[in-house]
Order: structure tokens, then C-alpha cells, then sequence
């Protein structure tokens, strides 16, 4: 099994060239879905929530999570024009 430091070099030696083919992908996979570059913002902005998500679990007593409006957040940022 490889070290975690392998598979992270292996990560960062593959991972920017699929993203570089992301670049232009503005145009939505299918009517009424997002485009790639969407959906990479989508996958960021949601972790970026869950990530919070499970702090808050941990520290409150009263557990309220506030709500994620994926299409909102994916709207105004933007993601689709972004280069």
C-alpha cells in the first residue's frame, strides 16, 4: 500500500492536468444541468459546508445547521465564467 505522502505526490502530479481540461467547459452537460465547471464549484462549495457541518456537531449543544442553496451559491459565484 502506498504512503499517504505517495498517493498525495501522485494527486498533485495528475490532478492539475484533468483540471486544465475543465478550463472550457462552460456550456451545461445537459439542459437545465450544470456545466463541469459548475459542478467543480458545487463539489468545493459543498465540502466547504459539510466541513462546517461536522464541526458545529461537535462544539454546540443545539445543533443547527444552516441551510446550503447549491444553485444559489453556483450562481453567484459564478463558476461558469470563471477561467
Amino acid at each position: 500500500m502506498n504512503s499517504a505522502p505517495d498517493r498525495l505526490e501522485k494527486l498533485l502530479d495528475t490532478v492539475p492536468s484533468s483540471l486544465k481540461q475543465i478550463h472550457n467547459s462552460a456550456v451545461p452537460l445537459a439542459p437545465g444541468k450544470w456545466s463541469k465547471k459548475q459542478l467543480l464549484g458545487h463539489l468545493i462549495d459543498s465540502a466547504s459546508n459539510n466541513h462546517q457541518r461536522l464541526v458545529r456537531a461537535q462544539v454546540v449543544d443545539n445543533l443547527q445547521f444552516p441551510a446550503y442553496e447549491q444553485d444559489s451559491w453556483v450562481a453567484v459565484q459564478s463558476y461558469a465564467t470563471e477561467s
